[in-house]
């Protein structure tokens, strides 16, 4: 097994050029009632598959994750002044798990899916 690391050198920030590198702050949510799992309702007796489907939701605003703090002094600050989302990722149980979507509210906007491979 072999790896390979690539890196740059970081540069600090002067009065007219940023620093190479930003801070990658990340956000934790979970719909379960922060309990990290989440039981799904069994259905009646002889219902079919297809009408036996149980759907959970969330609402949440990333600024009720962020706070007001100055990065420069504290390297875990996350500033309220917006993000850009590089990554989101669902958790779920195949086979149980039909899909995971992440819609942003204000535009209706779908901005992740994950779907399950079967099989």
């Amino acid at each position: 097994l072999k790896f390979r690391f690539y890196y740059q050198l970081y540069t600090p920030g002067t009065p007219t050029t940023p620093a190479s590198h930003l801070n990658l702050h990340r956000f934790y949510f979970q719909t379960e009632a922060w309990s990290g799992e989440y039981d799904i309702i069994q259905c009646p007796p002889d219902t079919p598959p297809s009408s036996c489907i149980h759907e959970i939701t969330a609402r949440w605003q990333v600024k009720d994750m962020a706070i007001d703090c100055d990065p420069k002094k504290d390297p875990t600050c996350v500033p309220n002044k917006g993000i850009n989302l590089i990554y989101a990722g669902g958790h779920c149980h195949a086979p149980s798990c039909l899909s995971i979507e992440l819609y942003n509210a204000d535009t209706g906007d779908l901005l992740c899916r994950q779907v399950p491979i079967i099989g």
